[in-house]
């Protein structure tokens, strides 16, 4: 579902050559971009040939992706103890595999030829829908990469109780994969005024059961919301971050065996969206009580 890639930085050697690679980059994409070396965009500029306006407008292309959060949070070795760029690739992809080297450079596995980059190429296209068995492990390593890059989860689904352990076991692993440090988890969900349970028997469910499920330091904040007539239907599944997002088909939590779900990758329209109304200003529904505010323990 997400993808991480290294790009030589010879590799970008044109303007139409950066359009083209570079916009392939993102969240929305499926595929992330490592920085190897660390200085990255700096290796890319140094090693350009070409005229001061086209030169221009690679440095703003290289700027939109880093604002785009493109780069993957691996943190690569020293680039000086290497040889040439492909070595220290491969040797990057001997610690944690990518999904392709994309280079100059041919015959060398796995690289990717930059001349052979497109749609029809198998290691370049990315299918942004995918179904997943409905496991917390599988859920968690299918958004490995958008996790370890984000340090803001929202998930966002109407039936999340903090004592469904199919819920919570999902919401653990996904918090346990690796988010940023100092990250925090805000999640929302709905209750009916009508029926059970009340907001005071959730809250002390949620202080007594999540804390120890969740990762030693980690902000949790619980939004739990009444319908407001006219308001906000809340009925889809999301995890969205600041950098990226998917849709779950069916429900955020666990299954009986072979049962599967189907995660979409948001496009970033979607994404801006749902993070202004659950994040930036308060959706369009009556709060069934205070946030509950707490911190993961395990």
């Amino acid at each position: 579902m997400f993808y991480e890639y290294a790009l030589e930085p010879a590799a970008i050697n044109s303007w139409e050559r950066a359009r083209y690679l570079l916009e392939g980059f993102g969240a929305p994409s499926g595929r992330f971009l490592a920085r190897v070396p660390h200085t990255w965009p700096r290796a890319v500029l140094d090693g350009l040939r070409c005229g001061d306006l086209e030169r221009k407008r690679i440095e703003a292309k290289l700027e939109q992706l880093a604002r785009g959060r493109a780069f993957s949070a691996r943190s690569v070795g020293d680039s000086a103890v290497f040889r040439t760029w492909i070595e220290h690739a491969l040797s990057e992809h001997q610690k944690a595999a990518f999904r392709a080297i994309i280079a100059s450079v041919e015959g060398v596995h796995p690289v990717l030829s930059a001349d052979a980059v497109s749609d029809s190429e198998p290691l370049w296209r990315v299918e942004h829908g995918q179904f997943l068995l409905r496991e917390p492990r599988v859920f968690a390593d299918a958004l490995g990469l958008l996790l370890r890059s984000s340090r803001h989860l929202v998930v966002i689904d109407p039936y999340f109780r903090p004592n469904h352990s199919s819920k919570t076991r999902v919401l653990a692993a996904c918090s346990s994969a690796g988010l940023a440090p100092g990250a925090q988890l805000s999640v929302h969900a709905s209750l009916s005024a009508e029926h059970s349970p009340s907001y005071a028997a959730i809250k002390q469910d949620a202080l007594r059961l999540l804390p120890r499920l969740l990762p030693r330091g980690l902000k949790v904040s619980l939004y739990f919301w009444l319908a407001r007539p006219g308001g906000y239907r809340f009925h889809n599944r999301y995890m969205v971050t600041e950098v990226g997002g998917v849709q779950f088909g069916d429900s955020i939590e666990s299954g009986a065996s072979e049962q599967k779900d189907r995660l979409s990758i948001l496009d970033e329209a979607s994404r801006l969206q749902l993070w202004h109304e659950f994040v930036i200003a308060p959706p369009r529904l009556d709060p069934a009580g205070p946030a509950i505010s707490l911190l993961g323990s395990r």
